[in-house]
């Protein structure tokens, strides 16, 4: 009987330690994952921004454009609207 305990006790104590052992690895691998989740987060923020700010220089070029256009009489953009055709003739 003292015997039979014993070995339940060493059972029931490899049993905590694998136990926790388990635990330890989980909650590292959950720190891994929503660092990697963070990192991954942070470099989708930075490609919106840098493609936001390549929009707003494109509607920047667009705008000046259009204002150019505007100043220019009609035989020049006749001249303009020729060349073009050209272009992708």
């Amino acid at each position: 009987k003292k015997e039979a305990d014993a070995m339940l006790e060493e059972v029931r104590k490899q049993g905590n330690e694998i136990k926790l052992q388990l635990e330890k690895e989980a909650k590292e691998k959950a720190a891994q994952i929503l660092s990697k989740a963070e990192e991954d987060s942070r470099e989708h923020i930075a490609a919106l921004e840098t493609s936001m700010q390549e929009n707003v220089k494109k509607a920047a070029v667009s705008a000046a454009e259009v204002v150019l256009a505007a100043e220019l009489t009609d035989e020049q953009r006749r001249e303009i609207a020729n060349q073009a055709a050209r272009n992708f003739s």
